[in-house]
């Protein structure tokens, strides 16, 4: 399990997530757990650079500790 932390629009909070899963998988983890608005669109980004949604955590290598940004790119109908 490596543990991230993510800069979101709300709020900067750790949460820890197997190697396994997929930035995609990730992104509803975080939405939830950061109490943002679910249907609203978002990228994660690792120093600007926005992940392929298919990557998995363990493909990127990630360190206990690295900042991930979630960024909003749409809105909810």
């Amino acid at each position: 399990m490596t543990y991230l932390q993510i800069n979101t629009p709300r709020d900067f909070i750790q949460v820890g997530f197997k190697d396994e899963m997929t930035v995609e998988d990730l992104i509803p983890v975080i939405v939830e757990s950061a109490s943002l608005t679910e249907g609203d669109v978002f990228e994660l980004a690792l120093e600007n650079e926005i992940l392929d949604g298919n990557t998995t955590i363990g493909e990127l290598n990630l360190m206990d500790g690295t900042i991930l940004d979630l960024i909003a790119t749409g809105t909810a109908v």
